[in-house]
C-alpha cells in the first residue's frame, strides 16, 4: 500500500475562468502538495497560481524531503517566479496568488501558507489544526470584533493582507515545528471557494461518513458546495491526502 493516498476536486463555480491551481508530487521518500488561488485581471490570476504551483513543485523535485528550509525555498521560488512574470508582461503587473504547501514523509509533516487558502489537519476524524487566514476578517476575529462562525458571511472576507506577488510584504506563515506522523491522519488543502460553503463540523461529518476515503470525502463535500453555490460563486479546489501505514 502506498504511504499517501491523494484525491482532488476542482470546479469553476460561476466564474468565466479557473484561477485556482493545484498539483502534487510523490517521491520515494516524501511528498509535496500545493494549492493556489490567483487574483488579477487579464487572466493574471490563472497565470500567477499556476506559476506558483509549478515553481514550488520544481523546488521539491530537486531535493524531495520534509524539511523547513525546503518549505521556505519553495515560497521564495514561487514569489520570484510570479514577480518575473509580472515584469515580462505589464498587463499582469497586478497579478497575485495565495498558496498553501504541505510536505510530508514517513515520519512527519510540515506546512506553510499565504493568503486565505487553507490547510486542515484531521486526526482521529477531528480537526487537530488549521491555518489562520491572512485577511481583514481574520484580523477582526483575532481582535474579537467578529465571531469565528460569522467569517464566511462577513463583507470583508475576500480582502487579503498577504499574497505572493507583493514582494517583501508577502510573508508566508510556516508551521513552527513539524508534526509527527500518525497513521490515518488526513490533510485538506482548499481554496476559499471551497471552505466558504462548508463548515468545519460538516467536514468532520462527511469524513466519518466517507470512511476516511479521500475521493469519497471530497465528493460528499462537493455536493454540499454545488447545492449552496450562487451563479457568481468563486472557483473551488481541494486536495485531500490520507496517510496510510503505521505511525512512527
Amino acid at each position: 500500500m502506498a504511504l499517501f493516498e491523494t484525491a482532488m476536486v476542482t470546479g469553476v463555480g460561476g466564474r468565466p475562468t479557473q484561477e485556482d491551481s493545484a498539483d502534487f508530487y510523490l517521491a520515494e521518500e516524501a511528498g509535496c502538495w500545493v494549492i493556489a488561488d490567483g487574483l488579477g485581471g487579464h487572466r493574471g490570476g490563472e497565470v500567477a497560481s499556476r506559476a506558483a504551483v509549478e515553481a514550488m513543485l520544481a523546488t521539491f523535485r530537486q531535493q524531495p524531503a520534509c524539511r523547513p528550509d525546503l518549505l521556505r525555498r519553495a515560497f521564495v521560488a514561487a514569489e520570484r517566479e510570479v514577480l518575473e512574470r509580472q515584469a515580462r508582461d505589464p498587463s499582469r503587473h497586478g497579478m497575485r496568488t495565495t498558496a498553501t504547501v504541505l510536505l510530508a514523509d514517513a515520519s512527519c509533516a510540515l506546512w506553510g501558507h499565504i493568503g486565505d487558502t487553507r490547510l486542515y489537519h484531521f486526526v482521529g476524524g477531528r480537526i487537530a489544526a488549521q491555518t489562520c487566514d491572512h485577511s481583514i476578517v481574520q484580523a477582526l476575529v483575532t481582535a474579537g470584533q467578529v465571531r469565528p462562525e460569522d467569517m464566511r458571511a462577513n463583507e470583508n472576507r475576500n480582502l487579503l493582507t498577504r499574497v505572493l506577488g507583493q514582494g517583501k510584504t508577502g510573508r508566508p506563515t510556516f508551521l513552527g515545528e513539524a508534526v509527527a506522523a500518525r497513521a490515518g491522519e488526513i490533510f485538506l488543502l482548499c481554496s476559499d471557494g471551497f471552505w466558504e460553503l462548508i463548515t468545519e463540523e460538516e467536514m468532520e461529518l462527511d469524513l466519518a461518513a466517507s470512511g476516511g476515503v479521500p475521493r469519497s470525502w471530497l465528493s460528499m463535500m462537493e455536493e454540499r458546495i454545488v447545492a449552496r453555490a450562487t451563479r457568481t460563486h468563486d472557483n473551488y479546489t481541494a486536495l485531500a491526502i490520507r496517510r496510510n501505514g503505521e505511525s512512527r
